[in-house]
């Protein structure tokens, strides 16, 4: 049996705690892991989305940070990072931060996610479409990424592929799209072919 330290201890505790949603308890236990050891990016990675889980980005980016200078090419952290700057409407800083994601781990999906997001809150739908594309094809079921290409299918003026992408969505689970569709008569249930 493998005897762990100190600080990978904290930092055990701080994950169970942040998969309870004790986000606050979180944090103290992983900052007591980065006082013992304070050279490990992934837990500065951690406590960072328990601040974001929180709403206080600007303490997550910090965290990000340096996570990032303790590990360079650490695309899950810029990942991260570019969420955070999109919730503070900082939209550049989180299209570099998704680029460098991508540059880094070029399937990574929710990276497509996030940046196709930022750029349909651009006005870029165009893009948005292509990065929702890409984000579809690495997970086919996906159903936020179906639910915002519809949406920027809609601000295209493209109202059958909004319906058709907002119907997929729906199938695939997606609840504000199941509503969607119910506030406007349309069914999204699959017909049953007897």
């Amino acid at each position: 049996m493998a005897i762990i330290s100190i600080a990978e201890a904290y930092n055990n505790r701080g994950d169970a705690c942040f998969k309870l949603g004790d986000f606050q308890h979180a944090i103290r236990e992983y900052s007591s892991a980065i006082n013992l050891s304070p050279k490990d990016a992934l837990t500065y990675m951690a406590r960072g989305n328990a601040y974001a889980e929180l709403g206080n980005f600007q303490e997550a980016i910090r965290d990000y940070d340096r996570s990032i200078e303790l590990l360079p090419g650490f695309g899950l952290a810029h990942y991260y990072r570019g969420f955070a700057y999109d919730h503070l409407g900082n939209y550049n800083e989180a299209i570099r931060d998704y680029n460098k994601a991508i540059e880094q781990v070029p399937k990574y999906g929710e990276a497509y996610l996030g940046r196709g997001t930022v750029y349909g809150k651009l006005g870029n739908y165009r893009q948005a479409i292509k990065d929702f594309d890409r984000a579809i094809e690495l997970n086919p079921k996906d159903q936020l990424a179906y639910y915002n290409r519809g949406t920027a299918y809609g601000k295209l003026g493209n109202s059958d592929r909004e319906i058709m992408d907002t119907k997929t969505a729906a199938q695939l689970g997606y609840k504000p799209a199941q509503d969607y569709l119910e506030s406007k008569g349309i069914s999204w249930q699959p017909s049953l072919l007897i």
